[in-house]
């Protein structure tokens, strides 16, 4: 039987707001689009998102980009994005998968005066010629997020955080998140907004960050890497609360517990 402390500790769990829901809110690519119209409708809504940057477009509104971060946005490592295919980077050695990355993180780090602690894999398969290059995005960054559709728990991989597109999520779940009893995080990632027919993506990007904004005494929104140190936390808290009950169990059953 669970302790009462044990549960109670578990299930109170909340997120800096006071919420069980996150929202993180990631555009990939770099596009002029983010930078010029993305980010001022994010301003007016006091909103912070994160940015998965590809040098090959930034390169030459560098300035401007650098005063999105400075304004408080994340960077994002989004170098692979112009190169994966579904299969991945099938045809890279691993030495040209890590020099990519590299070369990325020093542009985002020298040029752009901030630092990528996370990176975008837009493959669901991380796999180069030599297999999957998932531990060298383990051994490089803090976290990846995946194209794979879903919602992210506490006990997520680090280097596995799922996403969903911006035509593909229903803004009315927005509504439905701060019913969760347990931690849970949205990823909602956007690419260019004027692609598809007429305006129907800055339309769903405009509807989408209003919608965020109505809702967020509820739920938590911030950059990726901000919920992934609250999620690190929250599985960290609950390894030390499996191991207090568990210890608590074989006492109560009359067992000492081992002292290493």
């Amino acid at each position: 039987m669970t302790s009462p402390r044990s549960s109670t500790v578990r299930n109170d769990r909340r997120f800096p707001n006071g919420s069980r829901a996150a929202l993180s809110l990631l555009y990939s690519g770099g596009l002029p689009e983010h930078a010029e119209m993305a980010t001022g409708i994010l301003r007016d809504l006091s909103l912070r998102a994160t940015f998965a940057i590809d040098p090959a477009e930034v390169v030459l509104q560098v300035p401007q980009w650098r005063d999105v971060f400075y304004f408080g946005h994340e960077a994002m490592n989004g170098s692979l994005a112009g190169y994966a295919s579904e299969e991945g980077l099938t045809n890279w050695t691993r030495l040209a998968v890590e020099h990519e990355l590299h070369l990325a993180n020093k542009f985002i780090r020298e040029e752009l005066d901030t630092t990528a602690k996370g990176v975008w894999v837009p493959s669901d398969r991380p796999h180069d010629a030599q297999g999957s290059y998932e531990p060298l995005l383990s051994k490089t960054f803090d976290y990846a997020v995946t194209p794979v559709e879903g919602v992210n728990m506490v006990r997520t991989p680090r280097t596995q955080l799922r996403s969903s597109e911006l035509l593909e999520y229903p803004i009315s779940t927005i509504r439905d998140l701060q019913n969760t009893r347990s931690l849970r995080w949205t990823i909602i990632r956007i690419d260019g907004l004027f692609t598809g027919t007429g305006n129907q993506r800055i339309l769903a990007h405009r509807l989408l960050i209003e919608a965020i904004a109505r809702n967020r005494s509820n739920i938590w929104v911030a950059p990726v890497g901000e919920v992934w140190e609250a999620m690190k936390a929250a599985r960290l808290q609950t390894v030390a609360d499996a191991a207090v009950e568990q210890m608590m169990r074989g006492m109560v059953a009359g067992i000492k517990p081992e002292l290493h």
